[in-house]
């Protein structure tokens, strides 16, 4: 993996130095180094969390042209789709999939 933005950079660089533990719960926990690890992408805030970037913004609004692409139950889809639990059993994978679904229409 390689960045060009020296900010990410910096921060590949932390997340490969520091130990990652799993839980008692076999979940990963965040790392007190990466808890305060915000970084700015273009015009959003977003911290680093478990699984990847996360946005800091408790509400936005993106507007596209002709292009308008929407994206719904992006996340639980892909959880789906690898075949990985969603965290709360076959019932809730399944509920899971209902939303997905739903929302899709």
């Amino acid at each position: 993996m390689k960045y060009d933005s020296p900010q990410l950079k910096a921060l590949l660089e932390k997340i490969r130095a520091v130990e990652f533990e799993v839980g008692g719960n076999g979940s990963i926990l965040l790392p007190p180094e990466l808890e305060s690890a915000d970084i700015r992408l273009g015009r959003g805030k977003y911290r680093i969390g478990i699984g990847g970037l996360h946005s800091s913004e408790t509400k936005v609004m993106h507007r596209g042209g002709d292009d308008l692409l929407i994206v719904t139950g992006y996340y639980s889809a892909i959880i789906l789709n690898q075949g990985l639990p969603s965290g709360g059993g076959v019932s809730s994978d399944q509920t899971a999939r209902e939303r997905v679904s739903f929302s899709l229409w």
